[in-house]
């Protein structure tokens, strides 16, 4: 019997393992930038944005995302329908804080493992969103080939060098003292392939999709149909309607 299972499921798994090396990842930032590239001021977002929040909700669903302690800490719950993947440079001290407990109360173990880990350097995090992708490739419940990168400002830019896209909500506020920043879109990286207006008033969001450039100034091989006209579509299905 169980010579026979092995069997069936060898070839299955000859299968997973050669469509897995034919998936690229794609690495998305995604951010919500105020005036001269503010994100933050001391831990905390300074501003109210509800339909911000909706798009956020909505483009994330269903991926990986990575991003820092703090940024982490600052969520109101564990996302579910995704896999977190926290970066940190004390792991043993992100496990006890107060805060993290708090946020995964009423979850088990297994539930935990489901939807967070734990690294100490984005090296790290990026082997980890492999490997969790992989495993969930073909289970009832597969993740999308698109990690996300969820902030905050240092974690932008240490995976900057390997980030496909970047999708920004311009917020049209001046924050005094901000003291967190987006990094600088550099239109010789990055073009600017679509926006949209998520809110007119009280507080102006414009949502925008940059994509990859090649070193020319083209678009890039890596930036193929498949990647970003399919990115582009979940963009714009994750808008609201005004």
């Amino acid at each position: 019997m169980s010579q026979k299972s092995n069997a069936m499921t060898e070839p299955h798994q000859q299968q997973a393992k050669s469509l897995d090396h034919q998936v690229s990842l794609k690495f998305v930032a995604i951010a919500a930038v105020a005036n001269q590239n503010a994100l933050g001021k001391e831990g905390s977002i300074p501003w109210h944005a509800p339909n911000d929040l909706k798009f956020f909700k909505n483009i994330t669903q269903n991926k990986i995302l990575i991003m820092g302690r703090k940024t982490f800490e600052s969520l109101p719950y564990v996302f579910k329908n995704r896999h977190s993947i926290i970066v940190t440079s004390d792991v043993k001290k992100f496990w006890e804080s107060a805060k993290v407990i708090q946020l995964f109360s009423g979850l088990n173990q297994n539930q935990i493992s489901e939807l967070v880990s734990v690294e100490s350097s984005v090296e790290k995090a990026i082997q980890r969103a492999q490997a969790v992708y992989s495993a969930r490739l073909y289970s009832q419940a597969p993740l999308s080939q698109f990690i996300i990168v969820a902030g905050g400002g240092q974690i932008y830019k240490q995976l900057l060098p390997v980030t496909d896209a970047l999708i920004v909500t311009q917020v049209g506020l001046d924050v005094s003292g901000a003291d967190t920043f987006f990094v600088e879109i550099d239109p010789a990286h990055y073009q600017l392939a679509f926006e949209q207006a998520l809110q007119k008033t009280p507080l102006p969001l414009t949502v925008q999709f940059w994509k990859k450039l090649d070193p020319k100034g083209l678009a890039s091989h890596t930036s193929a149909p498949d990647f970003s006209d399919d990115l582009l579509n979940q963009i714009k299905q994750a808008c609201p309607i005004l």
